[in-house]
């Protein structure tokens, strides 16, 4: 019956949508969640007198949802659309709103995740062209090395992440916020501090 409901529809020039891209149907309800914890929680938090908390949405590996930097973009901007419409429909002003929204939500940007992309034939170029594309939106920075095949965690300097690059790129388009070193799994695997190595790496005169 279905398929007899599908086959007049077509012969009427109506191509129903059968299925939905994953990051469309994702993009869709992750955004509705980002946006009502986040009016939620800055509610809660000016009811008790503390300041609103920022919720940032990190990209992962190259092959899951939101990972590459169009997508993340997109998601902020739909759920920062959602938080507006949400305090606007409860009196606040649009500008307000939009204000409101810009300070709550944002990207955290993890440029050791984005290098994997190199494993796909993209190129230092092409993660600076991702960088550049999100920076915008980038409220939180996580660095980290790798070869561009595997999240290893590396300490900084010691494979292939344009990681001054990157920061640099940031900080021109308006980044002031800090770099987490995330170097924990060079620390367990290692068996020691990843701190030296990543100083040396970043010209800190102390390393």
């Amino acid at each position: 019956m279905a398929f007899e409901k599908l086959a007049e529809l077509e012969k009427d020039g109506v191509r129903p949508q059968l299925f939905k891209p994953v990051e469309e149907f994702a993009i869709e309800h992750a955004s509705e969640t980002l946006s009502n914890v986040a009016v939620k929680s800055m509610k809660y938090a000016e009811d008790k007198g503390y300041k609103a908390p920022v919720i940032v949405v990190e990209n992962v590996w190259p092959h899951i949802a939101f990972s590459r930097a169009d997508k993340l973009k997109e998601l902020v901007e739909v759920s920062r659309q959602k938080i507006v419409s949400k305090l606007a429909g409860e009196g606040m002003s649009i500008e307000g709103a939009k204000k409101k929204a810009e300070q709550i939500l944002g990207a955290t940007w993890d440029v050791g995740h984005i290098n994997n992309l190199r494993k796909y034939g993209y190129t230092e170029k092409d993660i600076e062209e991702e960088t550049k594309l999100i920076s915008k939106h980038v409220k939180h920075l996580h660095i980290h090395d790798n070869f561009g095949y595997e999240d290893s965690h590396l300490a900084l300097g010691m494979g292939n992440v344009p990681i001054k690059k990157l920061m640099k790129l940031l900080k021109d388009e308006g980044y002031d916020g800090k770099a987490i070193i995330e170097g924990g799994a060079f620390a367990a695997g290692f068996k020691t501090s990843p701190q030296p190595y990543s100083l040396q790496a970043l010209d800190a005169p102390i390393y």
